[in-house]
């Protein structure tokens, strides 16, 4: 994810994506030729990652940060496989009174955990059947 702004998680309503199908609004999108160009591109995503140190660790994530790939393999002009790859990388959930975090860290931290514990409803509602 190479964005400078806020992502926003939608429904499918944004750019016309199917019903079922979330979007993230404020996302970059490239199209790339090679494992090269992909490369460069997950490295510039890299470095926009935020980091900081607690007291659990040297390099904590404070964000999440997706990655999603879609690929497409054609042989001869005809398009033969169409595959999508989403890979997340979410901060790690924090117990303020273990990372002896404060101020802007421990606002980060409640952040976190609140984001982690919605995503958590959100699966055991699609595992039960429900919708999220």
């Amino acid at each position: 994810l190479v964005s400078g702004s806020d992502v926003m998680l939608r429904g499918g309503t944004v750019g016309g994506a199917p019903e079922d199908q979330q979007t993230l609004v404020g996302a970059v999108e490239t199209t790339l030729q090679d494992a090269g160009e992909a490369l460069l591109f997950l490295r510039a995503g890299e470095a926009r990652r935020a980091v900081a140190a607690t007291a659990m660790n040297d390099r904590s994530s404070r964000a999440h940060t997706v990655l999603v790939l879609q690929l497409e393999q054609c042989r001869r002009g005809a398009l033969l496989i169409r595959s999508r790859l989403n890979l997340v990388d979410l901060a790690g959930s924090e117990q303020l009174k273990t990372s002896r975090a404060t101020g802007e860290r421990a606002a980060e931290a409640i952040g976190i955990n609140a984001s982690l514990s919605v995503l958590g409803k959100c699966i055991t509602a699609l595992v039960g059947g429900r919708r999220h």
